[in-house]
């Protein structure tokens, strides 16, 4: 969202004005916003076909802030409810504008989210979570917040939640927004990893 949000045409959609990345999920205005680009995306790509759409969902930290999104908040019991209602929503738009496509979202968000609250909204049948790690050591406690260890647990209850789940390795541009060159090894080691694991 942080190429819209950026615009000051669009800034008073922002769930935290300081930060233009997320959109203020409890306003259904900004949430038209979303509406409009995903069916924009939809109609380019509908002549070759489309079996799957990514609706991102990554580091959305700010969600539950905007003055909207409190208010839905007081209505649903919780920022995290608020968040999983507005994830159905899109997913649901999504699913109908492509006929059915498979709904990709990725997993960091989700995973603060309780299991209720993913099954009271019924997300599992509308979502499938990709899991993301770039490092060269998959979820190393050095790097990251989880160990290989947790990573089964990870993957097991996102499994759990969600039925299927996705991994997702990097090739180039998860290192830094200004980088310029790309440290292929890294990446190359990063895909060597997710192999690895897969068996």
């Amino acid at each position: 969202m942080e190429w819209i949000l950026k615009y000051e045409k669009f800034r008073k959609f922002r769930e935290n004005d300081d930060y233009p990345q997320v959109i203020c999920i409890g306003d259904d205005k900004a949430v038209d916003i979303v509406r409009e680009a995903i069916r924009q995306v939809v109609r380019i790509h509908r002549p070759y076909g489309i079996k799957h759409f990514h609706i991102g969902a990554d580091e959305a930290f700010e969600y539950g802030t905007c003055a909207a999104s409190k208010k839905k908040e007081e209505e649903l019991g919780s920022s995290d409810e608020v968040a999983v209602h507005h994830m159905t929503k899109i997913a649901s738009y999504v699913k109908e504008v492509t006929k059915g496509a498979t709904v990709l979202v990725w997993h960091d968000m989700l995973r603060n989210f309780a299991s209720s609250d993913v099954k009271m909204r019924n997300l599992r049948a509308l979502v499938e979570p990709v899991v993301w790690d770039y490092s060269e050591q998959l979820l190393a406690a050095d790097k990251q917040w989880l160990t290989w260890k947790c990573l089964d647990f990870l993957l097991s209850s996102m499994a759990d939640n969600f039925g299927k789940v996705w991994a997702s390795s990097a090739f180039k541009g998860a290192d830094f927004p200004s980088a310029k060159f790309l440290r292929y090894q890294h990446y190359q080691k990063n895909n060597i990893e997710w192999i690895l694991r897969q068996r």
